[in-house]
């Protein structure tokens, strides 16, 4: 049994994870009040470029989308909201 774990352990090790080997995450910040399905289709396509640039799968592409209320972005000492 003990070997059996180990060899299952050593296995692991050798499938390549396109996710630990190239994982770029992409971080957007933007103004709040886009709809889901704008931040979804912007994911889409960043997601889409970024496998056809960098030869990778989808599932190795992260994006973080943060939205940041106007009031709270400031630009030159001013905000923007």
């Amino acid at each position: 049994m003990a070997r059996a774990a180990a060899l299952a352990v050593r296995s692991r090790t050798l499938i390549p994870n396109p996710r630990r080997n190239a994982m770029p995450t992409i971080q957007i910040q933007m103004f709040d009040g886009r709809s889901k399905e704008q931040r979804q289709e912007l994911a889409r396509a960043i997601t889409e470029a970024t496998c056809r640039v960098m030869d990778l799968p989808p599932e190795a592409v992260d994006i973080v989308i943060t939205e940041v209320k106007r009031e709270n972005w400031i630009t030159a000492g001013k905000p923007w909201g």
